[in-house]
């Protein structure tokens, strides 16, 4: 008798296995989201993309040792319990590979963290020190004297 019975089919049904790219569908109410900190008890606190950080439970089938661990910066995508009326309360329902968050954002699905820390940095009040340094250049102080 062969030592290897049984083997056989293992590598062709792996081969013929197809993972799909999950992603969010608005008119439920999912959206992409990074954990920022796990808090234990399989709660999470997760940065949206709109920057809002909301407290998030892990789905029940996610729980145990067949899944892969939610740690702080990966992406996940969430979505909203309908069924609470009070405070808004998410679920993490799909864990993304550094892979698949890549395709998404090729996709453009949405907009990867560092383009948004740029935009944050370009974003200027009015009265900032360089807009005054720039109206005060303006001025010339000689004609205003001279008109005196």
């Amino acid at each position: 008798m062969s030592s290897k019975k049984g083997n056989a089919n293992k590598s062709r049904t792996s081969a013929n296995s197809t993972h799909q790219l999950i992603e969010a569908d608005k008119k439920v109410g999912q959206q992409y989201a990074e954990v920022v900190k796990p808090l234990g008890n399989s709660t999470f606190l997760v940065r949206k993309l709109n920057g809002e950080e909301v407290l998030s439970g892990l789905k029940g089938s996610m729980k145990g040792k067949k899944f892969e661990r939610v740690e702080s910066g990966g992406t996940v995508l969430i979505q909203k319990d309908s069924s609470t009326t009070g405070k808004d309360k998410f679920f993490i329902i799909h864990l993304y590979t550094p892979k698949e968050r890549k395709q998404l954002e090729k996709l453009g699905e949405f907009v990867s963290s560092t383009q948004v820390e740029e935009n944050e940095d370009t974003f200027m009040f009015e009265g900032s020190d360089s807009v005054v340094q720039a109206k005060q250049s303006d001025i010339d102080l000689e004609s205003l004297i001279n008109d005196i």
